[in-house]
């Protein structure tokens, strides 16, 4: 009955063992997971935003049949009232807004939306043009969430 008892003890001490050095070898592989703290800067607010409908323009290529479709979202600044005032004053302006946007949209080429650059000039050219369009409602940025050149 000792010699069980011992055999049985053994047994449980190699088992506890094997899992230690088992947990030791895994945890020392794994990857360290470390968080960091997030600063967010108090001086950035989102506004409004006003997301346009997909559009799909030719790009100014010669001799190229190029292709742009673009997702647009217009971000006002945060110190408007409401979102639906916002909806109602770009709806009521859209046609004009649809005709800016294939304006500028056509006269890009593939070249120049192809950078970081282009898309920043193109970003630039359009708040330039809407601004003039929705004054009263102070378009702060414009986000691109699909772009795609064919």
């Amino acid at each position: 009955m000792k010699k069980i008892v011992m055999m049985g003890g053994l047994g449980l001490l190699l088992v506890a063992l094997s899992a230690g050095g088992t947990y030791f070898f895994v945890a020392s592989k794994a990857p360290k997971i470390t968080t960091t703290k997030v600063v967010h800067d108090s001086q950035f607010q989102l506004g409004p935003t006003f997301t346009m409908p997909d559009r799909v323009v030719n790009l100014a290529d010669p001799g190229a049949n190029r292709y742009l479709k673009i997702t647009i979202v217009l971000a006002f600044s945060p110190q408007l009232d409401s979102q639906g005032d916002v909806n109602k004053k770009v709806n009521d302006r859209m046609t004009l807004l649809q005709d800016i946007l294939t304006t500028v949209l056509s006269s890009q080429t593939t070249a120049q939306l192809s950078t970081t650059a282009g898309k920043d000039a193109l970003k630039k050219a359009i708040i330039a043009q809407f601004s003039q369009v929705l004054d009263d409602l102070h378009l702060i940025d414009v986000y691109f969430p699909q772009f795609v050149m064919q």
